[in-house]
């Protein structure tokens, strides 16, 4: 039996969600690729799933040799976001620049969230990612180091966004940046957070301060407290039980009072139809199993309605790890259009 890697193994998670264990799967994974599994009770183990993320990237990295490569045309440099704007914590800021915009003293710049369901990834994990990105696209690209739950609650994860979101603007002529080229961006939970901070930049009046918002498969949890199971999608249903732990982990029993005051800042997708006419430009991204996909659809319908949606588009038959061989010309097409 061929061995398997963390990226390919597309049942990880389901084979325990669902409550149905795919012992020859789970043995094989033991057997080749050992990691700490979250228990078939629905016992999360918040360690095993950060090793997770960090052996998904590693495997991607391992895949594709531009990821390596990119890191040797890119400069990284470590900034301080200090405490502000009601955050309690300082925030780490890496910085990518490309050789390419080396002299270049008024680049465009993405502002980046990375993706890890808000409990597993860090800085160190996406360095190739972010350099690529930054060599692909020319831009300088800023990633967020964001506190992670459950370490720490709700709103520390996207407070920590939206004020590196803030430090970037009030520091983009020292940093070699354009201030009216600056872009937001994020992945799954990345996601999420980009949405939140949309949120808490148009509740501030500050969304004309950013070019373009971009997210893809985005985290909108709320779904899943709101919505019948039976309306979901089979690849929606499996993430009841992941999108209930994370959610305890964020707000404990506070759930059910945000969900009544329907909060934005961490339910995006209750977000009032008057602050989201308030949104900067935005694209969404989605995948046609994702278990996202509902969510994000709905929302980027009504972002069209307030005049706020730049593009919305659903990749054929892939999942929440995309994979489409046209998502990185997508990328790229996205920021050169939209940054100019």
């Amino acid at each position: 039996m061929p061995k398997l890697k963390p990226a390919e193994s597309k049942n990880l998670f389901h084979y325990e969600l669902k409550g149905e264990p795919n012992e020859e799967l789970k043995a094989q994974l033991e057997k080749n690729e050992p990691i700490p599994h979250l228990t078939l009770d629905g016992e999360w183990n918040p360690a095993g799933y950060r090793t997770l993320v960090t052996d998904l990237m590693n495997s991607e990295y391992e895949n594709d040799p531009t990821f390596k490569e990119s890191v040797l045309l890119c400069d990284r440099e470590e900034t301080i976001v200090p405490i502000r704007d009601g955050n309690d914590s300082t925030v780490r800021l890496w910085i990518y620049r490309p050789h390419s915009l080396k002299n270049e003293t008024c680049a465009p710049a993405i502002v980046y969230v990375h993706g890890g369901g808000s409990v597993g990834g860090r800085l160190e994990d996406f360095i190739p990612h972010c350099s690529r990105m930054a060599v692909r696209t020319g831009t300088v690209v800023c990633a967020v180091g964001y506190r992670m739950v459950p370490d720490f609650k709700f709103p520390a994860t996207m407070m920590d966004s939206y004020v590196s979101v803030k430090h970037v603007i009030e520091n983009a002529v020292p940093l070699g940046i354009d201030p009216n080229r600056i872009a937001i961006s994020g992945d799954s939970a990345g996601g999420y957070q980009i949405l939140a901070t949309a949120a808490k930049l148009a509740q501030e009046n500050e969304s004309h301060l950013i070019k373009v918002a971009r997210v893809s498969v985005a985290q909108i949890f709320d779904y899943f407290f709101t919505e019948p199971k039976e309306n979901m999608t089979l690849s929606e249903s499996q993430a009841i039980q992941e999108s209930d732990i994370i959610m305890t982990w964020m707000v404990g029993e506070d759930r059910e009072r945000h969900l009544k005051e329907r909060n934005p800042l961490l339910f995006p997708g209750l977000a009032s139809d008057e602050l989201l006419a308030n949104y900067p430009p935005f694209i969404i991204v989605e995948e046609e199993f994702d278990n996202y996909v509902t969510p994000n659809a709905r929302l980027a319908e009504r972002l069209k309605k307030a005049g706020r949606l730049l593009e919305y588009f659903c990749y054929p038959g892939t999942s929440h790890y995309g994979g489409h061989p046209n998502s990185d010309e997508d990328f790229v097409r996205m920021f050169e259009e939209y940054l100019k």
